[in-house]
């Protein structure tokens, strides 16, 4: 008895199709794994065939044992959403786009519940019922739904390769090997992750990459400013996404795949990160944490008064870079070290107590001066399973010590404020204001500091103590 066929063969393209719930599935024997003839193929296209329509039922929940006209109503209401959506993501708002896709997610719920509400709302079933009652506004909107059936033509004609989804991963798969070549860290490439899934997520993933035009580029800045206007987004978050973008679309086109938008470097079209204020402590407020530390905890805040340190430069200090005969510090901001060639190398004289709480909790670690009790760094970055973790220790440790020192909440300041109060005191003092950007670890910002003038260790070393006196520590 001949095996039956659960799905028809295509001679002239020699492939399988089943048309089923209104869509055509095609699988071929190249995918199948098996030779490229019927016979051969048959009992695999049967067993794909019904994975396939076990997948397809499972997305309708138990809408199959539904009456038809029940399906036929969800399912005409979710295209017609869907088209409306498309449209107003591609050509108008993403807020009305957003509003049909949620539509579209409450019907594929109802569906899967045993009673979905039925007859639907007239805006439920359709976007554009009232539209249908203006001739005028009807005609434009069928325009505008025939733009898209043609756009979506054009786009099952686009290679996967091509689609702009394909080129975001490609771009982001080059920034990720930044990281591991050491020219970036992970936590900025997630940063940068982030910001670049919030322009794929707004565009359509599947439209051809030469869609990337001055149109699209102007409507999405337009986009971030109606989000920051409603509160949704904060300016420097619309500032970091409209970089990450644009830094996507110039590496697009530095690869020939897109003509670069002539506005994509408009400061009409540009946003900055405002100006925080600086939050610096109090010489009380700093003696108080000092006297509520550990041993531990009080060396953390010393190098960071002492050395304009961030928890990231603690946790990455090696052996090499410390003076054990003379107590001093020489090294470079552990963020900027290897992005410009004017990083400096600043040198710290370490006071009498730092140096005493360093040489005291010194690690057997092989590079890292100060790490976990149970050997491990204390500042970690990973990601596992396409999801980034970061473990700071040191802030840790910092919430503890806030905790412990009963500091009220709407009273407490963040760790880096402390490299901030030790610039700030050097930068109002009449002599040593000019070593606060050295103190820092930045690139000098001046032509002469860059290439004429250099720092004066004797007196960069007469500044540290300075400050050191300020906070009442040898």
């Amino acid at each position: 008895m001949p095996t039956v066929e659960l799905m028809g063969w295509n001679k002239r393209q020699r492939r399988w199709a089943k048309k089923y719930k209104g869509k055509v599935w095609f699988v071929s024997p190249r995918q199948l794994g098996t030779e490229p003839t019927k016979e051969a193929s048959r009992q695999a296209a049967n067993d794909w065939w019904e994975k396939k329509q076990a997948e397809v039922d499972e997305s309708l929940g138990v809408a199959k044992k539904h009456p038809a006209p029940i399906i036929a109503e969800y399912r005409y209401a979710l295209e017609n959403h869907r088209r409306y959506a498309k449209w107003q993501r591609k050509y108008g708002s993403s807020e009305d786009a957003e509003k049909s896709e949620g539509c579209m997610e409450w019907l594929q719920a109802a569906l899967k519940t045993d009673h979905p509400p039925f007859p639907l709302t007239k805006w439920q079933e359709d976007p554009l019922w009232e539209a249908k009652l203006d001739p005028v506004a009807w005609h434009v909107w069928l325009e505008r739904m025939t733009q898209i059936i043609r756009d979506e033509k054009a786009e099952k004609a686009t290679p996967p390769e091509n689609t702009i989804k394909a080129h975001v991963d490609d771009y982001l798969t080059f920034r990720k090997a930044l990281v591991a070549s050491g020219k970036n860290k992970l936590g900025s490439y997630d940063t940068f992750r982030t910001r670049l899934n919030a322009f794929r997520q707004w565009l359509d993933p599947f439209a051809p990459i030469g869609n990337l035009n001055e149109t699209l580029w102007e409507r999405f800045y337009v986009h971030l400013s109606q989000q920051v206007a409603a509160g949704k987004m904060g300016g420097a978050t619309m500032a970091g996404t409209l970089g990450a973008a644009r830094a996507f679309v110039k590496n697009r086109w530095e690869r020939r795949f897109i003509e670069l938008p002539r506005n994509l470097n408009s400061r009409t079209l540009s946003a900055s990160a405002p100006l925080k204020e600086i939050i610096v402590f109090t010489k009380v407020e700093i003696t108080h944490l000092l006297q509520a530390a550990s041993e531990r905890k009080r060396l953390y805040l010393l190098l960071m008064l002492n050395c304009g340190f961030y928890p990231v430069d603690i946790a990455a200090l090696k052996h090499d870079e410390v003076n054990w005969a003379a107590g001093r510090i020489v090294r470079q901001r552990t963020k900027t070290r290897g992005r410009s060639l004017n990083v400096p190398k600043v040198d710290y004289l370490l006071w009498r107590e730092t140096f005493t709480l360093l040489k005291r909790y010194r690690s057997d670690h092989p590079d890292l001066v100060l790490v976990n009790s149970n050997g491990t760094p204390l500042w970690v970055e990973a990601e596992k399973d396409g999801k980034f973790n970061r473990n700071n220790n040191i802030r840790t440790a910092y919430f503890q010590l806030q905790t412990k020192a009963k500091i009220p909440k709407d009273q407490r300041k963040p760790l880096k404020s402390m490299r901030k109060t030790s610039a700030s005191m050097l930068e109002e003092h009449e002599s040593y204001g000019r070593y606060a950007e050295y103190f820092l670890g930045e690139a000098p910002s001046s032509v002469a500091s860059r290439h004429y003038v250099r720092p004066s260790k004797e007196q960069f070393d007469a500044a540290v103590r300075w400050l050191g006196q300020q906070y009442g520590i040898k």
